[in-house]
């Protein structure tokens, strides 16, 4: 069984505050860079089904899934006298799962035919998340591109202003993608409950004699 949950990280941007001056307020070819967060699985097998799925008899396992986008920001600030141009100049972008957990019920133990099916079962959900999130890449980078040139440098008085402008920029963007990264989540979704249907749960009941 799969179980999504999304949320958007946001990451303090460490300011860097170089020397320079500049006739204009103008970023010159801000970067975007999407790296796809693989995750690492962790197995937790000292619950009951009652615990991690009170709500539904049928199932023997559970894979829980934070969909993410977090991002590293750098920032380009140009000093001129009394003021400074402030903008994006580059963001990395990491999109993905940092962690999945996988429940299987205590009552099946390591090294049974019990616990390996329904561990495979939820790797194929942990699986199909990967791929998916592999598959959607290129859609987001292009989005997030499109969404921080959207954001111009502004001129600023003060650190403080600075880091507001900032924090603004990247939280637009962030706002500006929600639309794919609901479709995106719709879209998982769909392909993980088509992996919990009556047909593979009995499949996988007919793996093993001892349930």
């Amino acid at each position: 069984m799969k179980q999504i949950i999304l949320f958007l990280y946001l990451v303090t941007v460490c300011f860097l505050m170089p020397i320079g001056t500049s006739a204009k307020c103008v970023i010159e070819n801000p970067r975007v860079i999407v790296r796809v967060d693989q995750g690492r699985i962790n197995y937790i097998t000292h619950q009951s089904r009652a615990q991690f799925a009170p709500n539904n008899d049928r199932v023997r396992g559970l894979t829980s899934a934070n969909f993410t986008i977090r991002y590293d920001g750098t920032p380009r600030i140009k000093n001129e006298n009394k003021r400074a141009c402030v903008g994006i100049k580059e963001v990395i972008f990491y999109i993905g799962v940092p962690e999945f957990n996988v429940y299987i019920d205590r009552k099946y133990k390591p090294g049974t035919c019990e616990y390996k099916a329904i561990k495979d079962h939820e790797n194929y959900h942990v699986d199909v998340y990967r791929q998916g999130v592999k598959f959607f890449k290129s859609d987001i980078e292009l989005e997030l591109k499109k969404a921080l040139n959207k954001q111009k440098p502004q001129y600023v008085h003060s650190q403080k202003e600075a880091e507001r402008v900032l924090n603004e920029q990247f939280k637009q963007i962030l706002k500006d993608v929600q639309p794919l990264v609901d479709h995106i989540n719709k879209k998982l979704k769909e392909k993980n409950e088509a992996i919990d249907t009556p047909e593979s749960y009995k499949a996988t009941q007919d793996l093993c004699d001892n349930w």
